[in-house]
Formats: structure tokens, C-alpha cells, sequence
């Protein structure tokens, strides 16, 4: 039986594993202000750099893969079982093609005693492979329809198709010796999700403004994009332009979140905003990260970097030269 956390995972999984490869650009793709961000610009070029480098050499040791494994057997055996449930192999699981990117975003203050709405937009270009996942979809859905995990109506947005999904909540009893399905625990609104198609690319996402901005974009419309985020430029700046992965954090964001719902609990007269500034901690507005591949020995090639464009307290102390060590 597919659960219906099973059943959304593998939905998501689906949709995460996709015109030419250089058409998309996640940037110009994804709704503006996300939590964190990451991209694949080209799966493809992503797995074929990656098998040539080092890091592919070191996947493919006889020892890795005996250790990899044993770390993923049951995993892998739910998988493979979920699978065969649809009357599928695992090999059906098509390959992205081209651009894999996906965001996370906050929906008003964090409030740490309050819920706090959580969503997520994914896009996955499978171009040619659209069809033979189509099939796939369509079977887990109505796998998990007769099994009642999930509800599932079609409809159309523009050029689109959409699946909108909603997981049933089973009830305790069946749930008694069972893997429990507690929303509380899970960090998304995951009340209703939708799986879009048009032209080749899948998109996912559970708030339907996102993911109908983000359809827009696919057809050329000027959106609020995160590409029109200068913090979210000068991060990318910082790193080589030959990177077949990147992700950014934006600290501002969470942190003007995480204000906004303390603030609204804290006596007047308390001012977290000011001691924050003084620490230098109002300056940081994100943590990025890029990474490709070359041939050879080197595994990868990673860089790091901190968007801070005033120093002040105590970031300012990273700004300075250290002093000669003399043991």
C-alpha cells in the first residue's frame, strides 16, 4: 500500500528527477524573496561533469558503493516496492534534462510558539522525458486515489496542465501500526499540492499564486523574480561563473521573519532590532555557496561566501588582517 506520505514523496520525487538546456534560468524562473534557493542549471551537463571528475572516480570505488548500499537498502527496497505497486521499474524513473531548481518560502513572521505557513515552489525540465513521466504521475495518482491517501481533480492554467493533489489524513486506527501521519510534524502546508506541465517542464509547488507566477514566467511574462533580488546577484557574483550548482540562503529574510513574530510577544521597550545592529548581525544578509566539477583528481571545486555589504560589531572583526601566530 502507498501511504500518503509515500504517496507525496514519490510525487515530489517524480517531479524532481527533468527546449534547449540553456533556455531556463532559475532566477528568471522562481517567485522573489525565497528562505533559500538552489539550482541545477543542466542536470545533465551536472551528472556527466560530475562522472568524469574525481568525485565520479571516487563514487564508483568498489568499497564506496558497498558502504552507499548498505546506507540506502531499505530506502531503496520502499522505493522499489512503491514501484512495483504501480506496475513500474525503477528504471521508469526518468532523468531530469535540463534545469532542476527549487525554492523555500516564508509566509509572514516566524513565530516559534504559532504555525508558521511554509511553502515551496520545484521546477524540473524533462523536455522529451515529459511524456513517460506523465504516465508515471498518472499511475501514482490513481494508486493513491483507490487507496484512498490522496484526492486528485485536473484542471488547466493557460497552456498548463495541472494535478491537484490533496493527502487524506487516514484515520488512527489504520494508522495504529503504521508509520504516523502527524501534520504537526511536517514543515509544509501540504493541505493541497499541484503538479503543473507545460511544454516539457514540471512545476510543483503547494501555493497556487507561486506556482501560477512561475507558469507565467515559462511564458515570457515579467514576474517579481528573484533575479530582480540584488542581494541574491551580488551573492551569485562572489562566486566562479563556471558553477554547475549553487544555493542561497538569505539570512535577512529569516531574520526579519523570525523578528517580525518575537517582536509581537516582547514587552515594550525591548528593542531586538537594535542589539542585533549593534552586534553587526542586521548587516548579514545571506550565505551562498556554488560548486562544479573538472576532470581529474580533484573531487570538486566548492566556494563559500557571506554577503555582508556594511561591517560593523562583531562581523567587523572578519574584516580584519589576523596577527602573525608566534607559538
Amino acid at each position: 500500500m502507498i501511504r500518503p506520505t509515500t504517496a507525496v514523496s514519490l510525487m515530489l520525487l517524480s517531479a524532481a528527477c527533468t527546449h534547449a538546456a540553456e533556455d531556463l534560468n532559475a532566477a528568471d524562473l522562481l517567485p522573489g524573496s525565497p528562505v533559500f534557493s538552489l539550482a541545477v542549471p543542466n542536470w545533465t551537463g551536472f551528472t556527466d561533469s560530475m562522472s568524469a571528475s574525481g568525485l565520479g572516480d571516487f563514487w564508483r570505488d568498489d568499497e564506496i558503493q558497498n558502504l552507499i548500499a548498505g546506507l540506502l537498502e531499505e530506502p531503496k527496497q520502499d522505493f522499489e516496492d512503491a514501484m512495483d505497486e504501480l506496475g513500474l521499474e525503477p528504471d521508469d524513473l526518468e532523468q531530469p534534462r535540463g534545469l532542476v531548481t527549487a525554492a523555500l518560502y516564508f509566509d509572514g513572521g516566524l513565530d516559534p510558539e504559532g504555525e508558521n505557513p511554509t511553502h515551496f515552489v520545484l521546477i524540473a525540465d524533462y523536455q522529451d522525458a515529459a511524456p513517460q513521466m506523465v504516465e508515471l504521475i498518472e499511475r501514482m495518482l490513481e494508486q493513491g486515489e483507490e487507496e484512498d491517501a490522496v484526492r486528485v481533480h485536473e484542471d488547466t492554467y493557460e497552456d498548463a496542465r495541472l494535478w491537484i493533489i490533496e493527502p487524506i489524513e487516514p484515520e488512527a486506527e489504520d494508522d495504529a501500526d503504521d508509520d504516523e501521519w502527524d501534520e504537526g510534524e511536517n514543515p509544509f502546508d501540504l493541505h493541497e499540492v499541484t503538479i503543473a506541465l507545460r511544454e516539457g517542464v514540471f512545476v510543483v509547488s503547494t501555493d497556487t499564486d507561486r506556482l501560477e507566477r512561475t507558469l507565467d514566467a515559462l511564458s515570457g511574462d515579467d514576474i517579481d523574480s528573484l533575479a530582480d533580488d540584488n542581494r541574491f546577484r551580488d551573492s551569485l557574483a562572489q562566486h566562479p561563473g563556471n558553477r554547475h550548482a549553487w544555493g542561497v540562503l538569505s539570512i535577512g529574510t529569516i531574520r526579519d521573519a523570525f523578528l517580525t513574530g518575537m517582536e509581537q510577544g516582547l514587552p515594550p521597550g525591548i528593542d531586538p532590532r537594535g542589539i542585533l545592529n549593534t552586534l553587526g548581525f542586521m548587516d548579514i544578509e545571506t550565505l551562498s555557496m556554488a560548486m562544479s566539477f573538472a576532470e581529474g583528481d580533484v573531487l570538486m571545486e566548492q566556494s563559500f561566501a557571506m554577503l555582508v555589504p556594511e561591517k560593523r560589531g562583531l562581523v567587523a572583526l572578519f574584516d580584519e588582517e589576523g596577527a602573525p601566530f608566534s607559538p
